[in-house]
């Protein structure tokens, strides 16, 4: 089965002793895999998780398998050396990562920011934090303008952000 491996920080893996940079690996249904990550920020810490396919059976608070139509993604979060923390939100994945957290956090204003004048004016706060309520991750699909929105449970839906002068414009799924 192939399967994506995504980070919100550049990395490189370790697959049961080979490295890869991560995108697309075949994980056979019922072998055993030990995926390592090691960050290319040392700011971050390196960490291992046991799968058989892409079912994930250690580190969960670390990882997350997410579905979305016919993609499987396995979506590693940052580990910390001081602080552990296991959220996956990133300002690093640029606006609508950005955009994303904000919302999340309940900064509906500073959210505000990042949207086109246009579109600011056609959505309502409730609206925006009705609309983001269910998801906890975003992931990028290294496709323009394309995103997965994913809920806790792994279950992804694509999504298209539109951006215009560095602003979010439009978006659609």
């Amino acid at each position: 089965m192939k399967t994506i491996l995504k980070s919100d920080f550049e990395c490189v893996y370790l697959i049961n002793g080979r490295i890869t940079e991560g995108g697309r690996v075949n994980l056979e249904e019922n072998a055993v895999y030990y995926i390592t990550v090691f960050p290319l920020n040392a700011t971050y810490l390196s960490y291992t998780v046991k799968t058989v396919g892409d079912k994930i059976c250690s580190n969960k608070d670390l990882c997350v398998k997410v579905t979305a139509k016919e993609e499987t993604y396995i979506l590693f979060c940052k580990r910390y050396p001081y602080v552990y923390s296991t959220t996956p939100f990133s300002y690093e994945g640029g606006c609508v990562c950005e955009f994303f957290t904000l919302i999340k956090q309940n900064r509906i204003d500073k959210a505000r920011s990042l949207l086109s004048g246009n579109l600011s004016k056609s959505v309502s706060d409730d609206m925006l934090k009705g609309f983001f309520e269910k998801y906890e991750y975003v992931l990028d699909t290294d496709e323009e303008d394309k995103w997965i929105l994913a809920t806790k449970e792994g279950e992804g839906e694509y999504f298209t952000f539109v951006l215009k002068h560095g602003l979010i414009d439009d978006i659609s799924n």
